[in-house]
Parts: C-alpha cells; structure tokens; sequence
C-alpha cells in the first residue's frame, strides 16, 4: 500500500492503529530503505507488516533500486533472510508493505498489479480535536479488537478475491499513473487528445512536433525517435512501418475515439485533465426526451449526475426528494406507488454509493 499525503492527515495514526490491532512484535516501522533493499535483511524476520516512514527515495534510480527489491518481498512466497557474520535461511513470507509519503516516491505503471494507492481525507488536517477523539479509539482494546475481527469478516467474504486479478481503483493511483507518463504519451494526450484530435501525419512530421512540444515544456531529455515510437506502439498507439497506404512512408495513425479509448483503458487520464466528453445520444434524449428512458436507468444517471431533474430532484444539502412521479407514462408500466418504492430502492442505492 502506498499512501501519499500531506503532513497532519493522519499517516501516522493509521500506523498506530495497525500496531495497536496485530502487536508491535510483528511490525516493522523504518526509514531506512537499506532494511528492504539491502543484503542484511535479518531485522525483517518474524514480521508481518513493514512501514517505510517518507520514504527518501529522491531520484528515479533509488527507487527502481527499491522496487527491484519490494517486487521479490511481494510475490515471492518464500524469502531468504541473512545477517551480518552469519549464514542465510529461507522463510515463509507474510510480509506486507506500507510506504508513506509526502511526495511522489513510487511510480505506477498504468497495469500495476503490486501497489494500491488509497485516497486519503485531507478534511481534517491539523485538527487537533479530531484526532484527540481518534486516539481515544485507538487505545480502546475492544474498539482495536471489533476492527480486528471485521478484518476477518470482510476476508471470509471475499476469499476469491486477489489483487493480481484486479486492483482496487482510485482517484490517488489514477492521478499517479496520469502524472507520471512517459513525455512522447504526454504530448498526445496535450496536443491531440485533450483537443479531442486524431493522429494521422508522417512519422517523421509528429516526431518534429514532439521535439518543439518538448522545447516548450522544457523536458530536459526528450526521447530519440526509436524510444519515442516504441513507446507509443506499448500502449496502443498505431505506428506503422512504411505504410503501403501512404506510399511506403512510416506513419502514425488513430482517431480521436482510438485514442480517447486506449487512455481510458490504460487509465492515462485524470481527473484533472482539462477534458469534457460529448454529451452521448442516450444523454440527449434524457434531458430532452426523460419520458423515453426507463425508470431505473434516469436513477443512475441522477446518482451520477445530479444536475438532471428527471423525475428525481436530488438535493445534496438536505435530503432526496420525490417530485412528480405522475410524469411517467402508463406504458412504463408504472403507477404512482410503484415508482414511489423505486424511488426507495434509489435512496438506498444513492446511500450506499
């Protein structure tokens, strides 16, 4: 787990919790990346939990450095342990990892499948107050004990579930994965993207738009054209080596829509990107036309976008409320009753989200 967040937030009563919940005994809290990624490895016997506190990683080659390391410690199910003066063993390993951080210490790539980036609540930052009260749980044995066997519950629920098989998404590994994307990626989803543009030029045309792109971002090293190329074939974009349909000229192709769907499914777009999809047909027709679209439907546009009015008015600052259920047509199939208990389940849908 990798969490980056500002300083008061509460990194490090997260960490307390934890201690408090599994026992000082089997975790392991250091700042010294030498204790992961160091031939001496021996402190880390007989953990469960290893915290690296603000992890000093400072340049690009310290942290492949790391997550050479980290990477083995994670899939590995057995590990070799060695202290100074004496003989390795091999040992089970349970280790988990959290990294806690101020800055961007790790780097997603955009199918990682090793790190989970939590959104942190930054709301109470500082507040003395809050945290006060927190602590006051937190040093509560039976409070320490029910998250405990919660944990325990929420296993035996999922025990199918396994994070090489999906991640959980957030806003904070999104952002990661957008943030930190190679500069030949970045200038097309700058110039072309975000413009909502295709890409249809000479490969030599679009290589001499990288280069000035580069100039006016002053990226210090931007890629030859091998590298640059390379890629953009390794997330989906079309190079094509002396296209026959352009007279044998290399040539680099995708429409608008390719693009907008390859940065959707590698996950290259953030939230923060200056960038609006069209309004779709079935959106069109539910701000102009609500009477044609089935009940259930309008409920989840309206938990995901509030702004529509048909037939709920959802009202953020107070509460849900049901107005005109009588708009609905008889061929819905629909009477006033039966939408008011769909108009329920929508609630508790709306709550749960």
């Amino acid at each position: 787990i990798y969490v980056r967040a500002l300083k008061g937030v509460g990194k490090s009563t997260l960490l307390d919790l934890l201690v408090h919940v599994l026992g000082k005994h089997v975790v392991l809290h250091t700042a010294e990346t030498s204790t992961i990624s160091g031939r001496f490895n021996k402190l880390l016997q007989g953990k469960m939990l290893v915290t690296l506190e603000e992890a000093p990683t400072s340049t690009q080659a310290e942290w492949k450095s790391l997550d050479s390391k980290l990477k083995n410690y994670i899939t590995e199910h057995r590990m070799l342990l060695e202290g100074k003066g004496e003989n390795g063993f091999m040992v089970e390993n349970v280790l988990s990892f959290i990294i806690f951080a101020n800055k961007d210490a790790v780097v997603f790539s955009h199918d990682e499948r090793r790190y989970f980036s939590p959104d942190f609540c930054h709301d109470f930052q500082g507040t003395k107050e809050y945290f006060d009260k927190t602590y006051e749980y937190i040093e509560n044995s039976q409070v320490t004990e029910a998250f405990y066997f919660s944990c325990l519950d929420l296993h035996e629920q999922n025990l199918s579930w396994s994070c090489r098989n999906k991640m959980p998404e957030s806003d904070a590994a999104t952002n990661n994965i957008a943030n930190n994307i190679s500069s030949v990626v970045k200038f097309v989803k700058d110039e072309f993207l975000l413009h909502k543009q295709g890409i249809n030029m000479k490969a030599s045309e679009f290589y001499n738009q990288y280069k000035s792109y580069c100039q006016m971002e002053k990226i210090a090293h931007p890629y030859n054209k091998g590298p640059a190329f390379e890629r953009l074939k390794e997330i989906g974009i079309r190079y094509i080596h002396q296209s026959t349909k352009h007279h044998n000229q290399n040539w680099v192709e995708n429409s608008f829509e390719e693009l907008l769907a390859i940065f959707k499914r590698k996950k290259l777009l953030s939230k923060y990107d200056d960038f609006v999809e069209d309004t779709t047909e079935e959106e069109k027709i539910l701000i102009n036309e609500p009477e044609k679209i089935p009940v259930k439907k309008i409920f989840w546009k309206e938990i995901s976008e509030p702004n529509k009015l048909y037939p709920f008015k959802f009202d953020f600052s107070k509460e849900l409320k049901l107005i005109s259920p009588s708009k609905t047509t008889q061929e819905d199939g629909l009477n006033d009753q039966s939408l008011n208990d769909d108009f329920q389940g929508c609630i508790k849908l709306f709550d749960e989200k």
